[in-house]
């Protein structure tokens, strides 16, 4: 409001960011919340629009409780590279003798990412600049802080250089990095990687294909096992072959096979390393493998497609095997025609395995926009003999391993003509679907299931919805939980979405929010609840109350993603 041209007083407007326009600065819409171990908090943030190439959002978060919160994001683009810093500070608690297990002093982070991209060595490079820090292990969740770099639930931190070059066959990453494991203490929470160096080269000829990797590292490291020895080192070189034959015909049959082979190298070089052998040790690794499959019906017509095909897959590994029974490593149907069932490039299950199994296909096509796809796969693997090193958790140390499954169900219908395609979050609700995943673990004697986990998916104009059961028991481990996801279409702009995770072992709650939520294809209101049941130092059981707005980029990759601050 102007008096003669004077401005004498100002009222708030908004505007929507649009690429046809110059960037600006300004208040960005508030936040506000209501935490139950913090209190009321609101957050404002502001936008600075330092150049067409660079910019920063300041947001300070308010208590009214405790210590204020500060927190910012520098974006900058350059020709070929960019880069992202996130920071923020805070003092501490205000009420620490009220509240258990609560500690003194400030709290900050510092996250850095720079990326850039040239022509040198292979032709395609990227060099790349990390550094991530946060004073307190449980600080980011606490206070709920996320951003481009990292989400309040890390669990490690990562600093490091790393140098990336690709060509045509062929890849080098060269790079050095300190990893801090927030949930240890002391030196044991530190790791060092220096250097770390990994070639590949691969070929594809008329009669077989290859890759060869070739790996260097070198690592410091403390292990509170060890009374005598805190500072430990290790230098370690892997090298690992793979080859793959052209398929096998054998007189037309109908067999699809291949021959296979693996051969890795691994070089140690240990000082005072606890529980390792001292000084130099080579391990070497050779696998031969067979694999084949038949498919028995193969059936075809202009709206259907289906087969079944058995397959079977041996292999003989000559090597030492490690003693990981007590390492946690599940087995399912992707591990049943594998060199490494361990999914470990540096152990191996010795001796001979074979895994085999049966699968099933099915696509129905009742029109173009009604799709139906089915599979079914199972199978089991069997040892010549017993090998206790092997993980418990897996089966795989066993004669006969469990028999694993899986069962997928997807129907994608018509799209729903009346929402608008065009709202990111609203295109759930944009077509019918239906979705069943199943998949399972069964003891051989077939007397009980060690694992279960089964997915349920639905979704239709109106109403969006997931269901996820998950149990695991006996040598697999003793976890049973539900969760559930419902979205709910109000109308074409308005829906409520609710979420409710609950542990069956012990019959509590571990997790709940609802959200009411309002949006369009420029901005997005959202009031939500969310409730958190876990306890870990001074994080305690949590409730929360949430306010947003947040405004939607159109596109542009530089500019300020906005959902980050609830997501």
């Amino acid at each position: 409001m102007a008096l003669k041209n004077l401005p004498i007083f100002y009222l708030p407007y908004l505007e929507h960011p649009d690429p046809t326009i110059r960037r600006k600065s300004g208040l960005l819409p508030p936040s506000f919340a209501s935490i139950s171990n913090l209190g009321r908090t609101i957050k404002t943030p502001l936008f600075w629009a330092i150049g067409d190439d660079k910019d920063l959002t300041f947001s300070p978060i308010f208590y009214f409780d405790e210590n204020h919160l500060y927190t910012a994001q520098y974006r900058q683009q350059f020709n070929k590279s960019y880069l992202i810093l996130e920071t923020g500070f805070t003092g501490g608690y205000k009420r620490i003798s009220e509240i258990d297990s609560r500690t003194s002093g400030s709290r900050n982070h510092m996250f850095i990412k720079f990326e850039n991209f040239s022509d040198i060595l292979f032709g395609n490079t990227i060099f790349d600049f990390q550094v991530q820090r946060s004073s307190q292990e449980n600080y980011l969740k606490i206070n709920n802080i996320s951003g481009e770099l990292f989400k309040p639930d890390i669990e490690d931190l990562e600093n490091k250089i790393t140098l990336t070059s690709i060509g045509d066959n062929k890849k080098l990453a060269f790079s050095v990095s300190i990893l801090e494991d927030l949930n240890e203490s002391g030196n044991d929470k530190y790791e060092y990687l220096i250097p770390n160096i990994k070639y590949n080269f691969f070929s594809n000829t008329p009669n077989i294909n290859y890759d060869f990797n070739s790996s260097f590292i070198h690592k410091k490291f403390s292990n509170s096992n060890d009374l005598n020895n805190d500072d430990q080192e290790q230098s370690k070189q892997t090298n690992i072959l793979n080859l793959s034959s052209k398929e096998i015909n054998f007189v037309n049959s109908g067999f699809q096979s291949f021959l296979k082979a693996n051969i890795t190298n691994i070089n140690l070089n240990n000082k005072d390393v606890f529980g390792e052998k001292k000084d130099f040790d080579s391990q070497n690794y050779f696998t031969v493998a067979f694999d084949s499959k038949y498919p028995l019906i193969n059936y075809k017509n202009k709206n259907s497609y289906s087969n079944i095909t058995p397959r079977l897959f041996a292999k003989y590994t000559i090597g030492k095997t490690k003693n990981n029974f007590k390492t946690e490593t599940y087995f399912d149907t992707s591990d049943l025609y594998s060199i490494n069932r361990l999914n470990d490039q540096e152990n191996f299950d010795k001796d001979l395995s074979i895994g085999y199994g049966i699968m099933w296909d099915k696509y129905n096509y009742y029109s173009s926009t009604n799709v139906v796809k089915q599979n079914f796969h199972i199978g089991q693997v069997i040892r010549e003999k017993e090998n206790q090193f092997l993980p418990s958790t897996s089966s795989l140390n066993n004669a006969m391993s469990d028999i694993v499954g899986t069962y997928t169900f997807n129907f994608n219908g018509r799209k729903n003509k009346n929402i608008n395609k065009d709202l990111n979050v609203l295109s759930l609700f944009n077509q019918n679907f239906f979705s069943i995943t199943y998949d399972f673990a069964m003891d051989n004697s077939l007397n009980e299931f060690n694992r279960n986990s089964l997915q349920f998916k639905a979704g239709n104009q109106f109403i969006n919805f997931t269901n996820t059961y998950y149990e695991i028991r006996n040598h697999i481990g003793n976890t049973k939980f539900n969760e559930t996801t419902t979205s709910i279409l109000l109308s074409n702009n308005y829906y409520v979405s609710s979420t409710y995770r609950k542990n069956l072992d012990t019959n509590q709650s571990e997790s709940a929010s609802f959200s009411l939520n309002y949006e369009n294809d420029c901005i997005r209101y959202s009031l939500s609840t969310d409730k958190s049941f876990y306890l870990d130092k001074d994080l305690k059981p949590d409730r929360k109350i949430t306010f947003n707005i947040i405004i939607k980029p159109y596109g542009n990759e530089f500019a300020p993603d906005l959902s980050k601050f609830v997501d």
